[in-house]
């Protein structure tokens, strides 16, 4: 039925290039292995101008320079296991997107004027182990409703704005500092899955209760993480901030 809209391009197909040539799709998803993709470079996708939704889990090559400029029609964008770092400082231009996935890439930020991306609902950012703080301006993304972020540290202060957020992965535990802390999370009240990490840094229960977890009613799961003090060895490692008396 959507055939003359959407290329979905799987093992088996080496004639990718001639499709994005010779036609406009408003639905791309690209799941070859690099070898039947062929010289698949951003510069061949560019061309499709008007694609709504973009898949991608292959090396796509990219040069200094490439840009998500064109793509101003994108409301989906899923890539996995590729170089995008050259992409990142654009992404503020795709002022319709709701989904963004960036899976296992080698990005190490997300641009700080990325609070422009005012309809931005979904945002993905598993397997991306260099990733370590969010920018400023992510608590500006406010009809955001899932976040997954394992592996980031930090998050920034006003969090608590962000009242629409249902599923919450990888939410890193503070008490204080310049960095969000765990009673950011009682505003959140449509929680439906929270995911809290490093909990091993908040020092009391007192603390833990600013998060008000007994009064979000739509909470169906709830994943407490804490970072094992314990070496190898079984022995408690040094530096892992306790006091002698908690040893």
């Amino acid at each position: 039925m959507t055939k003359d809209e959407a290329l979905v391009a799987q093992d088996g197909d080496n004639d990718i290039l001639t499709k994005l040539c010779s036609q406009k799709f408003l639905r791309l998803s690209i799941e070859t292995n690099r070898s039947q993709s062929g010289d698949l470079d951003w510069t061949s996708l560019q061309a499709q101008q008007s694609v709504r939704t973009l898949i991608s889990t292959i090396q796509i090559k990219m040069k200094p320079g490439d840009s998500l400029v064109t793509f101003s029609s994108l409301r989906v964008q899923y890539i996995e296991a590729a170089d995008v770092a050259a992409l990142v400082e654009s992404l503020h231009q795709l002022k319709h997107l709701r989904y963004l996935a960036l899976l296992e890439t080698h990005i190490s930020v997300l641009p700080g004027n990325i609070g422009k991306m005012k309809l931005l609902q979904f945002l993905d950012l598993r397997g991306c182990t260099k990733s370590v703080n969010l920018p400023d301006s992510i608590v500006m993304l406010s009809q955001l409703q899932f976040l997954y972020i394992p592996n980031i540290h930090m998050i920034p202060r006003g969090f608590r704005g962000l009242t629409d957020i249902r599923k919450l992965i990888g939410f890193p535990a503070h008490m204080d500092g310049d960095w969000c802390s765990l009673d950011e999370l009682g505003p959140l009240s449509q929680l439906k899955n929270l995911f809290l990490n490093k909990l091993e840094n908040v020092s009391a229960a007192s603390f833990a209760a600013n998060a008000r977890l007994g009064e979000k009613m739509h909470l169906i799961e709830l994943f407490l993480w804490c970072t094992s003090r314990l070496g190898d060895n079984g022995l408690i490692k040094e530096n892992q901030g306790v006091s002698e008396e908690e040893q």
